[in-house]
């Protein structure tokens, strides 16, 4: 029964531990899908007619 003990508690120890870690999986992978939406942000140009220059067309935002 003196054995059930430490077991106990190197099991409480490796399940505190994992959820640490998919809890900081989680939090990770969340940011890198915000840097790469907000990278992937590509603009659409339009022609400027006087100029023939293509820039970023302003939608107002």
């Amino acid at each position: 029964m003196i054995q059930l003990l430490p077991a106990a508690l190197i099991g409480a120890a490796g399940y505190l531990a994992y959820k640490a870690v998919r809890k900081e999986m989680k939090r990770v992978g969340d940011e890198i899908r915000e840097a790469d939406r907000k990278a992937n942000h590509i603009p659409t140009l339009e022609r400027d007619p006087e100029t023939g220059i293509y820039r970023p067309r302003d939608d107002g935002s």
